[in-house]
């Protein structure tokens, strides 16, 4: 394959390119330090080594990857579950590979499944959707394009190249290639399954809440710079006035007059400084901004915060169940195809492949689980299976979130037990031990 082809980009990556920048960019506290002047640009007239100092005290909170990760966490406390007929792969975290799809899906608004074919079964992994950068999926052999790293062994031991290359996926096979005097040179091929999938445009929150992350940065570090210059006298008496706004006024005797003011006033010595009542001001509009960026990912109620409990915060975070359900459906329908076709393509097997789950997130505080749990118990007999959901519910918000093994295993605890079975055999029990005490006694014991 020629080096034109492999570095051609697809029009849609072309048009989301700048767009996953910026939004990586506010993802990364790293990136968005170095990048501090896209958030702080330099004031008219400000003098260069003012504007130096500034970028130093550069301060940055990350609203967007937070929301991101509470979303995700909160997804991964429901339950999911693939059934695969005849068993043909190892125990996997599908929790976490869920975790990772909807991850992509809200920063990037698709995301690329990969399947390998491993010792014993198939490794799963996403694609950073940054890295693709040309596809078709109208083809009968859908066709990806991507950029990745290869480890080549080097003749000295226990060392290797690392080398940027480009991989190409059809039919099953990914052909890596590197880029070397102008030509692609191939460097080894592997068996694969990719797939691409897109969420609908208002499933992407990323693109929705990068804006809300660039004026609360913007403001905290004007919030930053105002309050750290408190009570400082700031402003001399000078004779003339420019008029131009982009002037630093220059006096003939004493040199450059030195402020971070953008415009000096001719006018009396005197104290300037930020009120207090400015800088609560800014704090009132950052706290907004995040609540903002918060309810983007319905991570907040319509009217923010609530101080209610129970019942209350139940419908307050209606929307979050509600999000969460339609990202589970989407999740489940996804990767029961990904497991088809990959089950398929590189074992060469149709199994019956089923994936459910994600489908109930509901906000159950602890104390309204165990009212009902009460009423629950007033009920006449219902079937075991009820019963036996009803509390690994409550045994899931008992206790919280643990690591995946942990939680199979617990939840495995319910998969065989007969709540109404063991009421049977302690009110038997309760029975014979009553009666024995008659029989000894002459009464109740």
């Amino acid at each position: 394959m020629d080096l034109e082809t492999l570095k051609a980009l697809h029009p849609v990556y072309g048009g989301n390119l700048g767009l996953w920048n910026e939004i990586d960019m506010c993802m990364q506290p790293g990136i968005a330090r170095n990048r501090a002047a896209k958030f702080c640009p330099q004031r008219p007239g400000e003098a260069p080594e003012l504007y130096k100092a500034r970028l130093e005290r550069f301060a940055f909170t990350p609203l967007l990857s937070q929301a991101v990760r509470d979303l995700v966490k909160k997804l991964q406390t429901g339950t999911l579950l693939v059934d695969i007929d005849p068993p043909l792969l190892s125990e996997q975290n599908w929790l976490e590979l869920a975790g990772s799809i909807l991850a992509d899906w809200v920063v990037y608004g698709v995301t690329y499944l990969m399947a390998v074919s491993v010792e014993g079964g198939l490794s799963f992994s996403t694609l950073a959707p940054t890295t693709v950068t040309n596809w078709s999926t109208d083809a009968a052999e859908p066709w990806f394009v991507f950029k990745t790293n290869r480890y080549t062994p080097l003749e000295k031991p226990g060392k290797v190249e690392f080398i940027p290359c480009y991989g190409v996926y059809q039919a099953g096979v990914v052909e890596y290639y590197r880029e070397k005097g102008g030509k692609a040179v191939s460097l080894d091929t592997e068996s694969a399954y990719i797939t691409r999938c897109a969420v609908p445009e208002n499933y992407w929150l990323a693109q929705f809440g990068v804006s809300k992350q660039i004026q609360h940065t913007w403001l905290e570090n004007n919030m930053t710079d105002a309050a750290g210059n408190l009570y400082i006298q700031r402003v001399r008496k000078t004779p003339t006035d420019s008029g131009d706004l982009t002037d630093t006024y220059i006096n003939s005797v004493t040199g450059a007059v030195v402020t971070s003011n953008s415009h000096v006033v001719e006018g009396d010595f005197q104290f300037v400084e930020a009120s207090g009542s400015s800088v609560m001001t800014s704090l009132a509009v950052l706290t907004k901004l995040e609540e903002q960026l918060r309810q983007i990912f319905s991570l907040l109620p319509a009217g923010g915060n609530s101080n209610l409990s129970g019942e209350s915060k139940r419908y307050d975070y209606a929307g979050l169940a509600n999000t969460l359900v339609a990202f589970g459906s989407m999740l489940t329908t996804t990767l029961r195809d990904f497991l088809t076709g990959a089950t398929q393509r590189l074992l060469g097997v149709e199994a019956n492949i089923g994936v459910s789950g994600l489908d109930n997130f509901e906000l159950n505080p602890l104390e309204v689980l165990l009212a009902q749990s009460e009423q629950l118990e007033k009920l006449p007999k219902l079937p075991d299976s009820v019963v036996r959901v009803w509390y690994a519910r409550l045994s899931n918000s008992l206790i919280g979130l643990v690591d995946y093994e942990l939680r199979r295993e617990i939840l495995a605890d319910f998969v065989d037990w007969q709540p109404y079975a063991e009421k049977a055999g302690a009110l038997t029990q309760e029975t014979h031990n009553d009666t024995n005490s008659r029989d000894n006694t002459g009464q109740r014991g």
